[in-house]
């Protein structure tokens, strides 16, 4: 599984990574942004809080590109209509 923009933290001297969105913690020094699904504080350059709000993220990623795509073929199927003579 990729984690790559996953906030990490250390719990008992190993690196883990939460699965769900866990608790928010007002803005404090020390946190470079927010994630980009929840808005917890972050540190350094992640984009994610946890594994959680990144397959969010995908999911509505893929949702919107499944929604363009049939739009985009409807508008194909109409522009490549043959066009009916009036006679």
């Amino acid at each position: 599984m990729d984690i790559s923009g996953v906030q990490k933290c250390t719990s008992n001297l190993g690196k883990i990574v939460y699965l769900i969105e866990g608790p928010h913690r007002s803005n404090r020094r020390g946190f470079a942004g927010t994630c980009e699904i929840c808005y917890r504080s972050l540190h350094n350059s992640f984009r994610f809080c946890s594994l959680g709000c990144k397959v969010s993220l995908l999911t509505n990623c893929i949702q919107l590109f499944a929604h363009w795509s049939t739009y985009l073929c409807y508008i194909k199927a109409l522009l490549t209509k043959p066009k009916t003579q009036m006679t």
